[in-house]
């Protein structure tokens, strides 16, 4: 695959309190898969600052501000987004297997897995748009605009759709409806992703030590 498509220039690493801090994985990268009606679509995926700043408080020095950030008034980095930032490419490569959510906002959408922080579970929202891609040779953008570890409740949501059905609609311009019932499923808090990612490591170990045994 070529690119970057969109991304001008790589995220360079950013000094905190005297340590630098890699934000190599949030470049732009590329990924395929097959919508509902079989085709294969490739999906480019983007980040801004929001994934790894937050809003600037009152006693914070302007001068510290993150340069060139998307929010306004310039937002700060945030070391606990930061870390969480480190595994998004995963989840969102996971989540695209199977349902998103419908978020607050024309093109919002969201992955809302659940994550350990150091033992307490809670949500992580990543919130996107999915934009088709004109004149590109790819089907749509993935604009990550943020992403945030839920203290609390998560955002609020509007029904789930299939990530691979999510696609062949916004490849055709098209959304799907959402849900507004009071009673509508929400998200709730389970295996942590970290959890689950393990199990799958731990399963691809052990078949291939099976494979080797046999050759053996």
């Amino acid at each position: 695959m070529a690119g970057p498509y969109i991304q001008t220039t790589e995220w360079p690493a950013y000094i905190f309190q005297g340590q630098a801090y890699d934000l190599g994985h949030l470049n732009e990268f590329e990924f395929e898969m097959e919508d509902t009606s079989r085709t294969k679509r490739s999906i480019v995926v983007t980040f801004s600052d929001h994934v790894f700043t937050r809003d600037a408080a009152d006693d914070d020095d302007p001068q510290h501000a993150f340069p060139n950030s998307t929010r306004e008034p310039p937002g700060h980095f945030c070391l606990r987004r930061y870390r969480h930032s480190l595994t998004i490419r995963d989840i969102i490569l996971w989540c695209a297997k199977g349902e998103v959510w419908m978020m607050t906002g024309d093109d919002r959408y969201g992955q809302i897995p659940t994550v350990d922080e150091e033992g307490s579970l809670s949500f992580y929202a990543i919130v996107f748009s999915l934009e088709k891609a004109k004149g590109m040779p790819f089907s749509l953008h993935m604009r990550v605009r943020t992403a945030f570890p839920c203290d609390r409740d998560p955002p609020d949501t509007f029904g789930s759709v299939k990530f691979k059905h999510l696609v062949e609609l916004r490849v055709k311009n098209k959304r799907p409806p959402k849900g507004y019932d009071r009673k509508r499923r929400k998200p709730t808090l389970g295996t942590p992703f970290q959890k689950r990612e393990n199990a799958i490591q731990l399963l691809a170990l052990n078949a291939t030590a099976t494979d080797d045994a046999k050759i053996a």
